[in-house]
């Protein structure tokens, strides 16, 4: 019977894994979203700011308070962050792609706000959407899909591109070139992030864990049970939708992984799910003596 395994590389959590003789751990690929913020004249909206946030690209939550428990919350990744954009529209990020979000579809939600107008205390925001990805085969507005190209340095390490413009129309966009609407959802970030910036693979934040003795070191595998606890058929998980609404469900019914289990269960995703990070590199420390 295969184990549950703890990967933890470089101080982070990279993920939960079923496997068998030979631990394998969930590698990020590096994703750059790039493009220009139009108008449907095809000319350029300089100074303005695009946002986005998204789920963790491992657990599939959000750095919310109602998604995430705030002890959870991955130190290694930013969660969401803010692009100004350029004189000639174009902004770019870098991220990793989003796991799904319980029923939902790998997505990234984003705002375009313009500056705010002399004697305005705050800017305007004028879209409000989300984009998808083509290669899921997620049914969406082919305006709001993103073709995913995978692309190595001379040094052999990959990363994913993808240029999309973002058009901004009178309408709604339900039809023309203007990129659609698309609800907030309930997870938009209760900070200002205006100054974050736009490379969510850096922690904009000093307040940082210190995991410098375990930086560089080969990865660490810690089994996490054995055959017993293994049983998920039948365990209760709540499932917070992103409308807020909380339905309870059997775990069988989960269609993505980040489903939220209840702290009640026995497997090992829900006792690390609960589990500090820094309790995780305690317990790996000790190990390693």
């Amino acid at each position: 019977m295969s184990s549950r395994h703890l990967i933890l590389a470089s101080g982070a959590l990279i993920g939960i894994l079923s496997v068998g003789a030979t631990p394998v751990a969930a590698e990020r690929i590096p994703l750059i979203v790039s493009g220009k913020v139009l108008d449907e004249e095809n000319d350029p909206i300089p100074r303005s700011f695009v946002q986005i946030w998204q789920t963790h690209p491992v657990s599939g939550l959000y750095d919310h308070p109602n998604s995430a428990d705030p002890n959870n919350v991955d130190p290694a990744f930013q969660y969401y962050g803010t692009a100004a954009v350029e004189e000639d529209g174009s902004f770019e990020f870098v991220t990793y792609k989003p796991a799904p979000f319980t029923y939902r579809p790998p997505h990234i939600h984003f705002k375009v706000w313009l500056p705010a107008e002399e004697g305005a205390e705050s800017k305007d925001n004028i879209l409000t959407s989300q984009f998808y990805f083509r290669e899921d085969g997620t049914r969406a507005d082919d305006r709001l899909l993103l073709d995913l190209e995978e692309i190595s340095d001379v040094d052999g390490n990959a990363a994913l591109i993808v240029n999309k413009n973002i058009v901004i129309g009178s309408s709604d966009g339900s039809s023309g070139s203007a990129t659609p609407s698309q609800a907030e959802g309930p997870f938009y970030p209760v900070v200002d992030f205006f100054d974050i910036g736009s490379d969510l693979t850096k922690v904009a934040t000093d307040d940082v864990p210190d995991v410098v003795d375990v930086v560089d070191e080969p990865p660490t595998t810690i089994s996490i049970g054995g055959g017993g606890g293994m049983k998920e058929e039948g365990e209760i998980v709540n499932i917070v939708a992103e409308d807020g609404a909380k339905t309870v469900g059997h775990a069988s019914d989960k269609s993505a992984s980040s489903l939220q289990e209840s702290t009640s269960s026995s497997s090992p995703a829900a006792i690390a799910s609960v589990l500090p990070l820094s309790m995780l590199l305690c317990i790996a420390s000790n190990l390693l003596r």
